[in-house]
């Protein structure tokens, strides 16, 4: 199974590492590391991308600075709220950039039979 995996991790020219049961691999340097864990016991794969954790981390940015603006004094207060925001902003694009290209990894995997 994790072979058919590296088969197409290397038809799609992406540099992975493999260690037992794991392949780790990265699209490009405005993606998300992502983690195809195999179980043997039950015969399946998982897969890791980190979403949840770059989702709450996106939220909690534009969280504090939505909190800022009202009680910001001067440019400073402005331009510390504006840097939060574009901060959200490629946490989001980053997340949905990693999206975007798993489906059409997702989709080849399923061509061989293999379902994340």
């Amino acid at each position: 199974m994790l072979q058919d995996i590296e088969d197409t991790l290397r038809n799609n020219r992406l540099k992975y590492d493999r260690s037992d049961n794991t392949i780790r691999f990265k699209f490009s340097s405005l993606s998300t590391k992502i983690n195809i864990d195999w179980n043997e016991a039950s015969n399946s794969c998982t897969l890791n991308c980190g979403e949840t954790k770059l989702a709450l981390s996106s939220f909690l940015v534009f969280f504090s600075a939505f909190l800022i603006l009202p009680s910001s004094y001067g440019i400073l207060g402005y331009m510390s709220a504006g840097l939060l925001i574009s901060g959200g902003v490629i946490n989001l694009c980053t997340l949905v950039l990693t999206q975007i290209k798993l489906l059409d990894l997702k989709a080849q995997l399923r061509a061989n039979g293999i379902y994340l």
